[in-house]
This record gives C-alpha cells, structure tokens and sequence, in this order.
C-alpha cells in the first residue's frame, strides 16, 4: 500500500521496489482511483500510462496486471487495458476492511470462505490502521 503522498515519495518508491526486488506481482490500480466506466478512452489511458511510467522509472517494468478501482469496468476499459497489454485482475472475496468491516467481521467472513472449501480464491484486502 502506498502512502496518502505521491508513488514518488521515498518511502513509496522503497516499498514499491521491496515488494519487486522480492518476487511479489507490482500491477497497477489507476492512478487517481476513478471509476474507469465514467472516464473516455483518453482518460483511462492516462490512468494507465501514469502507472506504467512511474513503475518504469522505479522498477524497470511496465505492470502487466491491473486492478480496476472498485471492480468496475465495462468493454471500453477491457479494450483500453488489452492495448496497453494488460489483463484486468478481480477479485472473488471481499473482507471488507476496506468498507468498515471491524477485524473480527473480516475474519468471521474469512472463516465462512474457508468453511466452503473454495479451491481457488482471490482475497480483497487493504492495508488498515486503527485510530
């Protein structure tokens, strides 16, 4: 997760090369994490191309992977991210820490998943701090 600053600032720029330099997939999620749906071809492709070069200059890679902020997206966003020769990643379970799930809820849904015995999952997670 980054910080509430710029990809730029230090701190970003190490965790964003740490998680790299140690195998983890660096993949894109927008820039300014607008629902892409309501954006123009332009505008999504700036989304993207903003990402792409700051994860050049930092890591040397362009992202062959994004997230679309909230899930949302629509063929236009599928036709932006397949010219830019990325694949849209979405997730299948949602914590919900990101929406006010308190930790043990987040934990309460995780133990009903696993209750289901899924052979595959991908989790939504965020980064959360308590006040």
């Amino acid at each position: 997760m980054l910080s509430d600053g710029c990809i730029y600032a230090d701190e970003d720029v190490k965790r964003v090369k740490y998680a790299y330099n140690h195998g983890h997939m660096v993949a894109s999620h927008t820039w300014a994490h607008k629902d892409l749906t309501t954006l123009s071809s332009k505008e999504i492709h700036s989304e993207m191309g903003r990402v792409e070069g700051a994860l050049e200059r930092i890591i040397g890679v362009k992202p062959a992977f994004m997230r679309p902020p909230y899930g949302s997206y629509n063929d236009l966003v599928r036709k932006v991210a397949h010219a830019r020769g990325q694949k849209l990643v979405i997730w299948d379970f949602d914590s919900g820490d990101s929406t006010g799930s308190t930790p043990a809820q987040s934990k309460a849904a995780y133990d009903k998943l696993v209750d289901e015995h899924p052979s595959t999952i991908l989790a939504l997670n965020h980064e959360t701090y308590g006040m």
